[in-house]
């Protein structure tokens, strides 16, 4: 399994693990998923705009202001959110997640691609939740809060923000984390010395 997908499933169970903390303490465990029929998930009231709108491209400040407010907050960015900061979305794809701590709710995980920007986002059915779980720069147009940007050469990578807390040549990842129990991680990927894309994945607890 590779770091993306890793990653994914451990920000996917911190979430579930949130939530579910969150109920109430006498739940009692779930029977077996073969016994519990699985309820569609809900209307999500954070669904973007009311009226089809043509797709936008983001502004580069608003990108730039909407990573150092995610950084800020931990990834507490929600859906609707992104739609009323960056505009609408070229795609949005969606797929349901069985809930870990209640199998008959299906929560939701929604891919959001605007003109070089991704991110993605998780939906708790069961309240009115959402977290930004990772997003995605992938064009030279916009810049980091560092001052970094896809096609940037890994001398002035290192020249603004230092060398990698790790670094996977194999894969030509150069990843950022913080130290706290929740960190988050800035990753650079890397071809032929110069930034091709940059990643934040935000973790919960």
């Amino acid at each position: 399994m590779d770091r993306k997908a890793t990653v994914l499933s451990i920000c996917i169970a911190a979430v579930l693990m949130l939530a579910g903390c969150s109920g109430s303490s006498n739940t009692q465990a779930p029977p077996e998923a073969h016994s519990s029929p699985v309820t569609p998930p809900p209307t999500v009231t954070d669904s973007g705009p009311s009226s089809p709108e043509a797709p936008s491209e983001p502004p580069p400040d608003a990108v730039t202001q909407l990573i150092q407010d995610a950084l800020r907050s931990d990834g507490s960015v929600s859906y609707r959110e992104l739609i009323d900061r960056l505009g609408t979305p070229r795609s949005v794809s969606v797929e349901p997640v069985a809930n870990t701590y209640d199998p008959k709710v299906v929560d939701t995980l929604r891919t959001m691609a605007w003109a070089g920007v991704e991110a993605l986002v998780y939906d708790v059915a069961s309240e009115p939740r959402s977290f930004l779980i990772r997003f995605s720069v992938l064009s030279a147009q916009y810049q980091t809060p560092e001052g970094l940007r896809v096609g940037d050469s890994h001398s002035r990578v290192v020249d603004l923000i230092g060398k990698p807390t790790e670094r996977n040549n194999g894969s030509n990842e150069w990843v950022y984390q913080e130290s706290d129990a929740t960190p988050t991680a800035m990753i650079l990927f890397l071809k032929r010395g110069t930034i091709q894309r940059i990643d934040w994945e935000f973790y919960f607890s």
